[in-house]
């Protein structure tokens, strides 16, 4: 604590010492504006919000108005007039013309600045008291003269005045842009939506606020969707179209790219439907645009416009477009089975592709079949076991000991997760090293069948990688009848499965078959080693209740058994039998198909006139066409 004595000393040196022999040099006075004697070097700036026609006139009105204000003052030299048309005052990220006047102030070319007023000048707190003060701190400083408020920013005492305005002026535009927002709503509420021309679409004079279709650019938009939904990329879709010399948009350009098209497909207006509010503007001080998840009230009407493209193929581009996000995709496969030989009734799968249900596949197979009047099998005379066949012993109440109780990794195996299957090396061997297979489904009698393929094969996997010659098995994505699989024998998606096949081979022909059936779930657990800490994980089987008191279902009854059997009495298996197309495309699909073909046969007779069609890309267009089936006339 300070003693008595150094407090006096503190007011003692508070008196001032030898007064009487400082002068004070008095700082240079801002010049006055009214002040004829100093050339000032003057710009103005003026803006308006929008660029209708009324605002228009008011822009020029100002513009003149300055020009007229500057020549009366016989000291000021005008520079330029600065200016901005239908922009915003609450962010300066666009206003070209404002950029423009600061820049030649940094430059030292300009000594005052004029506007009408606050709100002319920034409606954003911010920007407008950082901006005033930059200006200031310039060599030579910069000064604001507010014409409405009287403000000059060379004076000294306008700096709260100045701050109270701006934050009245930004309020401001925060009170119109609630009322906009407001308006906004309430039009797209009763249905008045905001249509500008798009490309397929011409506005109706009589309604404008409705579509009428163009048929030449609709063609073009028809073409766009069936192709993406027969399998076809973005990237393949706009080469093919500027291959083809098709108009891109609304304004008759002929480029296209993959986000052209992913544009197109995107745009649900195609379809006849309208969303409105699909963004918004959090922050007007920004105006960042969102896209709206949910952030504000979205409005839509169905049926609001005739629409180029079906509803189904809109919604069906738009899932192919989530699982394309999600690389979860397989291009769109034929629905197709086998009527004939040793795998009658199995239906080949594409295992990415999610689009097909279990009553899909269980359809397909059927196909197969004779069905009687209810919709069921007919049972064929061949699908009986001759017991005597089997056994010299009869086995009935004997049961077949299930394979996951025999487990071993030299048997062939094939693993699934809800997204991954994976088979291992034991299969491989089976499959005499092949390098692609085919997987096939017997959804009614919950089978599956592998069997070699060519690598052009529409279902081809290939499920090995060929390094250093040997053959490794591959993990592969399996979204789509993982799916299927879980669902229809009612698995935990936490849990992997796994099935042990058994190889029948007849001459050169060979099948693994697996059953469903009796799958052994497996869950994978972490423990500690006690002396190291150390954290390891182990893979545990999960045995279902059931083998509590049974080794496996009844011999006779075991439907694993009976096509293993049958496989075995088979005199001529057809492995090679072709596959039967389904006749169950959708109307949609069927027509998208039709186009696509259409559209192709065009384009190879077009290219192959010009001797394309003898090149090597040529030629891949031409291999990729027909894997769908396409028939192009020539």
């Amino acid at each position: 604590m300070a003693t008595e004595e150094e407090k006096q000393k503190v007011r003692d040196r508070q008196k001032g010492y030898r007064q009487d022999e400082i002068v004070v040099i008095k700082a240079k006075e801002p010049v006055s504006l009214r002040d004829t004697r100093s050339e000032l070097r003057v710009c103005a700036y003026c803006r308006v919000s929008t660029d209708n026609i009324e605002q228009t006139s008011s822009f020029e009105l100002q513009k003149l108005y300055y020009e007229e204000y500057i020549s009366k003052h016989d000291n000021w030299k005008m520079v330029d007039i600065f200016s901005d048309e239908g922009i915003s005052a609450t962010s300066l990220l666009h206003r070209d013309g404002f950029k423009r006047m600061i820049e030649e102030c940094k430059k030292g070319r300009i000594d005052l600045i004029v506007t009408k007023s606050v709100s002319r000048f920034s409606r954003n707190v911010v920007d407008c008291i950082d901006t005033i003060r930059m200006l200031k701190s310039l060599n030579p400083p910069v000064r604001v003269f507010f014409e409405s408020e009287g403000i000059d920013t060379a004076d000294s005492t306008s700096d709260v005045m100045l701050n109270i305005l701006a934050i009245f002026a930004q309020e401001e535009s925060h009170t119109k842009s609630e009322i906009m927002q407001w308006s906004v709503d309430n039009r797209f509420a009763r249905g008045n939506f905001l249509t500008p021309r798009l490309f397929g679409y011409k506005i109706d004079k009589d309604k404008p606020d409705r579509y009428i279709i163009v048929e030449e650019e609709a063609e073009i938009i028809r073409l766009v969707f069936s192709m993406y939904v027969t399998g076809y990329s973005p990237n393949e879709i706009a080469d093919t179209m500027m291959r083809l010399g098709y108009v891109a948009n609304i304004k008759g350009e002929y480029k296209w790219t993959s986000a052209t098209v992913n544009n197109i497909l995107s745009n649900e207006r195609r379809s006849g439907m309208i969303i409105a509010r699909k963004t918004y503007t959090p922050d007007f001080t920004t105006h960042k645009v969102r896209k709206n998840v949910n952030q504000r009230n979205k409005y839509q009407m169905v049926n609001h416009h005739d629409g180029i493209v079906a509803r189904d193929i809109y919604n069906e581009a738009l899932r192919i477009k989530e699982l394309r996000r999600h690389r979860n995709y397989d291009i769109i496969p034929s629905l197709s089975v086998i009527k004939e030989g040793a795998l009658k009734g199995f239906v080949p799968v594409s295992v990415k592709y999610s689009g097909f249900t279990i009553d899909n596949y269980l359809f397909a197979s059927d196909f197969a079949y004779e069905l009687d009047s209810n919709g069921n099998r007919r049972e064929e005379k061949s699908k009986s076991i001759d017991k005597n066949r089997l056994s010299a012993f009869d086995l009935t109440g004997f049961e077949k000991v299930d394979s996951q109780l025999l487990a071993s990794y030299e048997r062939p195996i094939l693993w699934f997760s809800n997204n991954k299957m994976y088979f291992n090396r034991a299969c491989i061997d089976k499959m005499n090293g092949a390098h692609y297979i085919e997987l096939l489904f017997e959804p009614r009698e919950k089978l599956l069948a592998i069997r070699s393929s060519k690598s052009n094969h529409q279902f081809a996997i290939k499920w090995v990688i060929d390094k250093d010659d040997k053959l490794t098995p591959s993990t592969k994505t399996s979204s789509g009848i993982s799916e299927i699989l879980f669902d229809t024998m009612e698995w935990d998606n936490s849990l992997r499965y796994r099935m042990f096949g058994v190889k029948r081979q007849k001459n050169d022909d060979i099948v693994v078959l697996f059953d469903l059936n009796n799958a052994e779930a497996l869950k994978r657990e972490e423990y500690q080693i006690i002396d190291t800490n150390e954290i390891k994980h182990k893979t545990i089987s999960l045995y279902d209740d059931y083998y509590m008191n049974h080794f496996g279902n009844d011999f006779y009854q075991d439907i694993y058994s009976m096509r293993l059997y049958l496989m075995d009495v088979f005199k001529k298996w057809n492995l090679d039998a072709n596959l039967i197309s389904v006749e169950g495309d959708t109307e949609w699909i069927t027509i998208a198909k039709q186009t696509v073909d259409k559209h192709l046969a065009k384009l190879m007779e077009v290219e192959n006139e010009q001797g394309w069609f003898n090149s090597k890309k040529g030629r891949y267009w031409w291999r990729w066409g027909c894997r769908w089936g396409w028939r192009i006339q020539l």
